[in-house]
């Protein structure tokens, strides 16, 4: 490599001018100059190439809105008693406002138990809890759309909004996190599922 650049035209040339007999160092020092730049025009392009883009990853807004425990996980052998308590719970409550604040207690532990599925790498196990996790925040929404006349409680239709977006916030970053085309697209339906319950909640106000 070393011996084709000096072996080029423009290289012998001013290598000739510089070891020219006149000797007046304003000729050197003028070769000197143009040496260098014709060097660093070499270097360049090649440097250049090899620099990898930079990418500048879409930030994730941080939503404030506080998740609950999630106890056992799904995975859990006992998780089924958590289950059917659960289901119990819901049965037996009759106010509306109530059942719909449970169902949106539930959906939250249930996105928080899809998050720390996930980072266990349970990942088929995290999708079906997140699918479940956003059934009952539409269910819960669901609810209030039912309330006839009766309006919801003032501030629960904004709680309602913050958990659809923090819900959101969880989905988008384990979105990011996979590669799976079918995981992907599993991801995109419950996705779906929460912006549906966003829409039933904006209908409300």
């Amino acid at each position: 490599m070393g011996r084709d650049i000096v072996n080029l035209p423009v290289f012998c040339l001013l290598k000739r001018v510089y070891n020219g007999e006149n000797g007046f160092e304003m000729k050197k020092t003028i070769c000197s100059f143009f040496l260098i730049i014709y060097c660093f025009l070499l270097v360049s392009p090649v440097s250049a190439e090899l620099a990898p883009p930079t990418l500048s990853p879409t930030p994730i807004v941080e939503v404030e809105y506080y998740l609950p425990y999630p106890g056992i996980l799904p995975n859990h052998p006992l998780y089924f008693l958590k289950n059917i308590r659960d289901q119990i719970i819901l049965w037996s409550t009759r106010d509306l406002v109530k059942k719909s604040q449970l169902y949106l207690l539930l959906a939250d532990k249930k996105i928080a138990m899809t998050q720390a599925l996930w980072e266990q790498k349970i990942f088929d196990l995290s999708l079906q809890t997140g699918k479940k996790a956003e059934y009952d925040l539409l269910t819960s929404v669901e609810i209030l759309v039912k309330l006839d006349k009766s309006s919801p409680p003032r501030g629960l239709l904004d709680r309602f909004e913050l958990a659809c977006k923090k819900h959101e916030e969880i989905l988008t970053k384990i979105m990011i996190t996979t590669d799976g085309e079918e995981r992907r697209e599993a991801l995109s339906e419950i996705i779906k599922a929460n912006h549906q319950a966003k829409q039933n909640i904006t209908s409300l106000k």
